[in-house]
């Protein structure tokens, strides 16, 4: 398994991963955090110097999900929310951060920093050209594009070192999940880049809908409701 995240979708892929290993469950094998936030307190410097909206997002915005998030902010120390606070990562999965000039800017670097010091092998792909949401605006930005295939091309080279690495030399199929994943064109060119067949996570695709539901709507937000709709199944 490989968990694969931007924004507040690269804090939960790091978040899971470090969950895992600390309550010793199985820990994925990869995780690619692109432009991810990692610190609740927001108060590093990119927050103030890119947070005027240049970077794609603005400050006012993240404290506004902030507040939704989290309603206690005693909660800011623990590692669900600042998994760079988290004092035990040695051990955490091989990572791809992914980083731009963007508010969390300072975060995504911190991070990768923090792994290379636990001895966590990381990749940190910098694209300082580009702002926060980048991933999405490949069919408009050339720059964005070279940027999600290098990405992309990334991810085979760990996979290739996985192969090389263990028992196992083959993914069988590859499911994308969540917002990111709905990427125009991104099953294809990563079918095109790892060899390996991939389609997008749709976990309605065998539930009967109501008249009242725009069928078409659900299918283009089916993979960002993956967590969603595991939560309500429970």
């Amino acid at each position: 398994l490989a968990t694969m995240g931007d924004s507040a979708g690269g804090n939960l892929s790091i978040v899971v991963a470090q969950q895992a290993a600390l309550q010793g469950l199985s820990v994925p094998k990869l995780v690619v955090a692109v432009y991810p936030k990692t610190d609740g307190a927001s108060d590093m410097p990119s927050i103030t110097q890119l947070g005027g909206g240049q970077g794609g997002l603005d400050g006012d915005m993240i404290h506004w999900f902030h507040n939704h998030y989290i309603q206690d902010d005693t909660l800011v120390g623990d590692y669900r929310i600042s998994p760079l606070r988290n004092p035990d990562i040695a051990g955490h999965p091989d990572t791809i951060v992914v980083t731009a000039t963007d508010p969390l800017r300072d975060e995504g670097l911190a991070y990768s920093e923090k792994l290379k010091d636990a001895g966590v092998n990381v990749v940190n792909l910098d694209y300082p050209e580009l702002v926060h949401g980048f991933i999405t605006m490949g069919g408009a930005i050339p720059s964005a594009r070279r940027a999600v295939n290098a990405i992309v091309q990334q991810i085979n080279r760990s996979l290739q070192f996985f192969y090389g690495s263990t028992q196992f030399n083959e993914v069988n199929y590859i499911l994308l999940a969540g917002g990111s994943a709905s990427i125009d064109g991104l099953p294809d060119l990563i079918q095109q880049k790892v060899g390996t067949g991939c389609s997008l996570a749709n976990p309605f695709a065998d539930m009967a809908l109501a008249n009242k539901v725009n069928a078409k709507a659900l299918e283009n937000d089916a993979s960002a409701m993956m967590i969603a709709c595991g939560l309500a199944l429970r």
